[in-house]
């Protein structure tokens, strides 16, 4: 934070999309972590108190802890708050956000439960998207970027990112079929008719017994692909001589295989409108099942 940067005049509202396919994880540049303080008395206090005051009115034990922190270099500081509660905590990863004002009130620009938060310089690449505002770097790896809209995350630098892009084998396309007609139901039926859905596929690995790479396979077709949600997905891990179905859902196209590991079988990250939710292996269920999102949900809750 600047000494003399104020509390800040320049907003965008909250909307994450994740952005970079290439799979090279880059470094940030010059981070600096932001150092938060339980101070009541500090003046950005009292704002953050008031915009999160019905969770705090019945959450008396909940601790705030802010910064003030001039992300794009113009003196006008910007708010950020980690509020710390066993709602809002997973471990000593907590919820976090930066607010802008907009002239007329405050809006999140960024909402992650973090560890830790820092600030860095923006990619060259990135500078005319960026529009000034500095990086963002969660738990010294994960990093979110500003467009017109908020920040958004990298998904290079969460795993070895992957999309569908290759005609799925025969094999893997019947799988997939079946697969998510038995997911998706009477909407599925009522769709186009199977010979005309254009399956895609991404192998990865995500550390199968035997060696084997799972296959991502992706039904494309205008009728079961939305702008916002994308198309219809399913992961396939080898099962024998053949595939089984671990995970269904919807994905715009990006994914990524994470460093970390569940059950036996590594995590998934996978792109929706608000950022990624993030998939691990349930051994008992012998399928993949959401466990965090990057943003507010029944799995992740926001003050």
């Amino acid at each position: 934070m600047m000494a003399t940067a104020r509390l800040g005049a320049a907003a965008c509202g909250l909307l994450l999309a994740v952005a970079g396919a290439a799979s090279a994880q880059v470094a940030p540049r010059n981070p600096v972590t932001i150092q938060f303080s339980s101070d009541a008395a500090a003046p950005e206090q009292a704002i953050v108190r008031q915009l999160f005051s019905d969770f705090l009115r019945t959450r008396p034990e909940t601790r705030v802890e802010t910064a003030l922190v001039d992300l794009n270099g113009d003196r006008v500081a910007e708010i950020v708050v980690r509020i710390r509660h066993p709602n809002t905590c997973a471990a000593d990863a907590c919820h976090t956000a930066a607010l802008r004002y907009d002239g007329t009130r405050w809006k999140v620009v960024f909402e992650r439960r973090t560890r830790t938060l820092a600030t860095a310089e923006i990619p060259s690449r990135l500078l005319t998207v960026a529009s000034g505002m500095r990086e963002l770097v969660v738990d010294g790896r994960e990093r979110w970027n500003f467009n017109a809209n908020g920040y958004y995350p990298l998904l290079e630098s969460v795993g070895e990112v992957f999309q569908p892009t290759e005609p799925a084998s025969a094999a893997a396309a019947e799988v997939a079929r079946v697969a998510l007609a038995d997911s998706l139901g009477a909407r599925w039926a009522t769709k186009p008719e199977p010979r005309s859905i254009r399956f895609t596929q991404a192998e990865i690995d995500v550390g199968a017994a035997g060696g084997r790479k799972a296959v991502m396979v992706q039904a494309e077709h205008p009728m079961v692909c939305g702008q916002v949600i994308g198309c219809p997905v399913a992961l396939l891990v080898p099962d024998g001589g053949g595939w089984r179905a671990a995970m269904i859902g919807t994905s715009p196209g990006l994914s990524a295989v994470l460093p970390s590991s569940t059950g036996g079988y590594r995590d998934i990250a996978m792109v929706d409108a608000d950022g990624y939710r993030t998939f691990q292996y349930d051994s008992r269920a012998r399928a993949y099942r959401v466990t965090a999102t990057t943003y507010s949900s029944p799995v992740t809750p926001a003050p």
